[in-house]
């Protein structure tokens, strides 16, 4: 079942973030700060998925506020190792995805350091380029293009426009 984040999950958050080696630290503190500094134009929402009452994933979305360039949505998604290859991943993102264009997205942005988040990203339209030296994980940053050759702005991740 995927549902809104609610304050109470920021510690669940955590725990399942910190399964495995993450790019950076992520504490309880930090998830709810990731929320609640974005400005409203930003359109944040975060959304977690349970599997029997256990927090299985997680997933944030907003517009990017700190760029001139409008309509640019940012997504990221991680669902837990264990819960992995159940379509888990693929709820989120369309959650995620749902959300952004609702508030007026052209243009979607994410990253990923796993080859299953890749693979997830790239059936969605995204396109990795590049491995970059200084990134978040052991895949670091990927340059793209979107399936309709849309250009990648300012040294972001992953992008796709629809």
């Amino acid at each position: 079942m995927i549902r809104d984040f609610e304050t109470a999950d920021a510690e669940a958050v955590s725990a399942a973030l910190h399964e495995e080696e993450l790019p950076h630290p992520v504490t309880p503190p930090g998830v709810l700060h990731w929320r609640d500094a974005q400005p409203e134009r930003a359109r944040a929402r975060m959304w977690v998925a349970e599997d029997e009452g256990r927090m299985v994933g997680w997933a944030e979305a907003r517009l990017r506020w700190t760029t001139k360039a409008a309509g640019i949505g940012d997504l990221w998604a991680y669902v837990v190792p264990a819960a992995r290859g159940r379509e888990i991943g693929q709820g989120l993102y369309e959650e995620t995805e749902r959300h952004l264009r609702a508030v007026g997205a052209l243009v979607l942005e994410s990253w990923t350091y796993t080859r299953g988040g890749e693979r997830l990203l790239a059936l969605r339209g995204f396109r990795a380029g590049t491995r970059l030296t200084a990134g978040p994980g052991p895949h670091g940053h990927v340059d793209a293009r979107g399936p309709r050759g849309q250009e990648r702005s300012g040294g972001l991740p992953c992008r796709a426009a629809r």
